[in-house]
């Protein structure tokens, strides 16, 4: 087995270094580029010296900007030579003429006008579940951003590699759709996909980062290899990495759910606003997702959703994990809590009482294995003491007190898939034979040539979530005491290895849900929010404990799940502590400050 090397571990005698020149504006004109006069040995390159297709593999995403402008930062030159230091210098005198348009960014006032991607679903009759409702409860609840946490900056190496007297090129890159690299360089080249030849570099953690974006530092590498047929290494800075390679996608859904006497679920109405920034890269799979995290796993026989994908003038956004369902779970785990929360319900038995327990999603979406979501629950509960707890942190939120630690508990349930809906993950492109289950491809498919995988939510896996904290009486701070994790990932092949996926992805939850205050401003990541940047540090990390529900002979992803019911579960802890209804992550200080 060939050695994974970090990329930037990987030298050759002759190689040159490239250096991206980027866009200065969020959206215009490029005019033209001024660059210094380059000593020998040094070039630049710029869209118009690309020999094949200017867009990265199925997408509408240029590998170099040419004319139109769309986000601060986005590459329209390659500065190379053998001297990095050098470089640098000669990209502070590179100056670009451009012409300033008005931009869009996503904000409060975001609305359905401004989509480029629309979902209108219903299923069964909401406008009578609602007219029939004993009672109402609407909210919008917001997710932020989040930044991966790489070892090693996206960076890719491309050379020329000499293979039975045919000369080939080789790339080397840490990505998790190996294909869409070698199709996105062949296709940029004007090649054969057969002559591009692909080398795993350190991929580290599965991050939903590593997919289709290494595919655009290796074509930008590619280029300047093909150009001057030396080895040529392209590795992103902390900052370019931090400040421009996609992040977690914000969203703002608005939900609104009808509840019969008995606190029964009716009916649901959904309007989810997507932050796709520019060029809408997977928008459809984005959307989908969305949708079914949006309807949890409860039985919901009534639903009106609309979702609105809004492309904006910051870089391309990602998924991070779950390609969106975890946004719309945490929206939902969140806004089904307020009932129990207002009418003084155990959060345990309404779940027991409404969740779903059929071969089947939401929506009527069939599925080949049912939720084993009573055992999830009664083995969470028992894990965490959640029931007994519960009920002795209610009693003392009524009373809470500055000069006492004050606690909090909450659940939440989650699940996720083994694939994508829409594409092929080997090559990050639409698949080529439809859905056998007319059900799905009623709701997924956009006409008739979209194809839909069912098998990839076939055999999902499913999580149930316990988190409980305490409340600094001083600073009001919340503390982690406690996460459980109950989990169906059917068979554990390395249980070792399955435990520590599903910590490292519990930490990173928790960071979504309170470390990681990133937002865009005017199209940028403040440099101070880069500079203050950080994680959970590992003595802070919490007691996470894992069950395993064995409940099936096949493997599933079990890397996501933490994602689509942790950050629920932990605002559900705080808003018991301090009797509030909390609805967006990162949670705040401030937010939490003033509540009492």
């Amino acid at each position: 087995m060939e050695i994974q090397d970090f990329v930037t571990d990987i030298f050759f005698p002759d190689m040159l270094f490239c250096i991206t020149i980027r866009s200065p504006i969020a959206k215009g004109k490029l005019v033209s580029i001024n660059c210094p006069k380059l000593p020998e040995g040094y070039m630049l390159l710029t869209a118009k010296d690309i020999p094949g297709k200017n867009f990265l593999y199925d997408t509408s995403m240029p590998i170099l900007a040419d004319d139109d402008l769309s986000y601060i930062g986005e590459p329209v030159a390659l500065l190379l030579g053998p001297e990095r230091d050098m470089l640098e210098e000669f990209v502070k005198e590179c100056k670009l003429i451009t012409k300033k348009e008005k931009p869009v960014f996503f904000s409060s006032t975001v609305n359905e006008t401004m989509a480029t991607v629309k979902r209108k679903r219903v299923t069964g009759d909401p406008h009578n579940a609602f007219l029939n409702a004993d009672s109402v409860i609407k909210d919008k609840y917001t997710s932020g951003i989040q930044e991966h946490w790489y070892a090693e900056t996206i960076s890719a190496v491309t050379y020329f590699d000499t293979n039975k007297n045919r000369k080939n090129l080789t790339v080397k890159t840490a990505s998790q759709w190996p294909n869409h690299v070698k199709h996105s360089v062949a296709a940029m080249l004007g090649t054969a996909a057969s002559k591009i030849i692909f080398k795993e570099a350190h991929l580290g953690l599965p991050l939903d980062g590593k997919q289709w974006y290494p595919s655009l530092i290796a074509c930008q590498a590619a280029l300047c290899t093909w150009l001057t047929k030396k080895p040529v290494r392209l590795t992103l800075t902390r900052g370019e990495d931090f400040m421009f390679s996609p992040k977690r996608f914000a969203a703002e859904i608005d939900m609104e759910s009808a509840f019969d006497e008995n606190a029964e679920l009716l009916g649901l109405k959904i309007k989810a606003y997507v932050n796709l920034g520019s060029y809408g890269v997977y928008a459809d799979e984005i959307i989908d997702n969305v949708y079914l995290g949006c309807l949890g796993i409860y039985d919901i026989k009534n639903i009106d959703f609309e979702a609105y994908g809004i492309m904006t003038n910051i870089p391309p956004q990602g998924a991070f994990a779950g390609f969106g369902l975890a946004q719309g779970n945490f929206a939902f785990e969140r806004h089904i809590s307020q009932k129990y929360e207002k009418s003084n319900l155990n959060p345990i038995e309404w779940r027991k009482k409404n969740v779903l327990k059929q071969k089947m999603l939401p929506a009527k979406l069939p599925l080949n294995d049912a939720f084993p979501s009573l055992n999830l629950i009664n083995s969470v509960s028992k894990m965490s003491g959640f029931e007994r707890k519960w009920a002795a942190y209610s009693l003392m939120s009524k009373s809470f007190s500055r000069e006492s630690i004050n606690k909090g508990i909450g659940i939440a349930l989650g699940y996720h898939g083994n694939g994508l809906l829409h594409y092929d993950p080997n090559i990050g492109k639409k698949r080529l034979k439809h859905s056998n289950n007319e059900i799905w491809n009623e709701h997924f498919s956009l006409n008739e040539n979209d194809i839909i995988d069912y098998s990839s939510f076939s055999h999902p896996a499913f999580i149930a979530a316990v988190v409980e904290i305490e409340i600094d009486p001083i600073e009001i701070i919340p503390n982690i005491r406690g996460v459980w994790l109950c989990v169906d990932g059917g068979k554990i092949i390395d249980k070792d290895k399955a435990v520590w996926n599903l910590k490292a992805a519990t930490v990173q939850a928790l960071c979504w849900a309170y470390n990681e205050r990133l937002s865009y401003i005017e199209g940028v990541i403040p440099i101070e929010q880069f500079d203050n940047f950080d994680i959970i540090a590992p003595l802070k990390i919490p007691p996470i404990n894992i069950e395993f529900l064995e409940s099936s002979a096949d493997e599933k992803d079990l890397g996501n799940l933490p994602f689509t019911c942790i950050p629920a579960a932990y605002l559900q802890a705080v808003s018991q502590t301090m009797e509030y209804h909390f609805k967006s992550i990162p949670l705040k200080a401030l937010d939490i400050l003033g509540r009492k």
